[in-house]
């Protein structure tokens, strides 16, 4: 998903919004493979959810982050149009309470 958005950042010089852009293809891409991520400790629909400058946002449903949501934030480096960094943090996405920061992953920390 990061390496999708990232190309998406390459070739239109711009992060995806979720909202405005939703009906162009290459966004309604990133938002459908959002839609169809599934894994362990969350669910696929839900789970993973593309938000506007994209936001990755993630809903655990199982094991002990069940309840709780985080974000992947990318930085845009507009002089050449690539991502310069991704920010964790918990948030709240989908329902969820946010994360506490010590229960982010540890790349995050």
């Amino acid at each position: 998903m990061q390496s999708d958005i990232g190309v998406y950042a390459s070739t239109e010089g711009k992060l995806p919004d979720a909202v405005t852009d939703a009906a162009q293809p290459k966004v309604a891409s990133l938002l459908a493979q959002a839609a169809a991520l599934d894994g362990k400790y969350f669910a696929p629909t839900t789970g993973v959810t593309l938000a506007d400058d994209g936001v990755i946002g993630v809903l655990f449903d199982a094991g002990a982050n069940s309840g709780t949501s985080m974000t992947l934030t990318p930085t845009l480096n507009t002089a050449n149009g690539q991502i310069s960094q991704w920010t964790c943090a918990g948030a709240v996405v989908g329902g969820g309470t946010a994360l506490a920061s010590d229960r982010l992953p540890a790349s995050c920390q």
